[in-house]
């Protein structure tokens, strides 16, 4: 059985091409209704709740660590932000629903079990696209290895948080998982 993983990601449909669980296919997480104004609409919310989200979130954390533990100044933490908000533009959305999509598959009903695969959710999405800007940016090998290391016990305490807030968010715009998964 062939190993590879593929993946695609566009405003409202993820493919995961490879072996799913035990079996080769292909799993179609959202379904497109090309003619639809209502599910773009719809679909576009969702985009601009999900980054909204994420650039705020991020911004507010990100920059507090970075004048707090860091001690950057208030000029470097400033242009850091900056830098970080296309990256964040480009996978708020695609975060959102990959998110969606693990709690889908593992329908977490306990608490701990929410924490659990929120973290689980968050780094396997997020460090894949950490690791590609630190190689991007000329890190080595040992240097990623190094940052990954670190990175991870961030993104261990950011996860559970972040998927709060985005709940949040997308309660208060009226943006629920059903919306988000399902055409109507």
């Amino acid at each position: 059985m062939s190993m590879t993983w593929r993946v695609f990601f566009c405003l409202d449909i993820i493919l995961i091409v490879g072996p799913s669980w035990g079996r080769t296919g292909v799993l179609v997480v959202r379904s497109v209704d090309k003619g639809g104004h209502r599910l773009y609409r719809r679909s576009m919310k969702a985009f601009l709740v999900d980054t909204l989200a994420t650039v705020v979130f991020f911004t507010v954390v990100a920059a507090i660590a970075e004048l707090v533990v860091v001690g950057l100044e208030p000029s470097q933490v400033l242009v850091a932000r900056l830098f970080m908000v296309p990256v964040m533009v480009a996978t708020g959305r695609p975060y959102g629903m990959w998110r969606d999509w693990v709690f889908g598959r593992f329908r977490p009903q306990s608490r701990m079990a929410k924490v659990v695969v929120d973290t689980m959710s968050f780094i396997s999405f997020q460090m894949p696209v950490y690791m590609v800007s630190l190689a991007i940016v000329g890190a080595t090998a040992a240097e990623m290895l190094a940052a990954a290391a670190a990175a991870i016990v961030g993104m261990m305490l950011a996860s559970r948080p972040f998927g709060i807030f985005l709940e949040m968010v997308r309660k208060r715009a009226g943006v629920s998982l059903g919306t988000l998964s399902e055409p109507r």
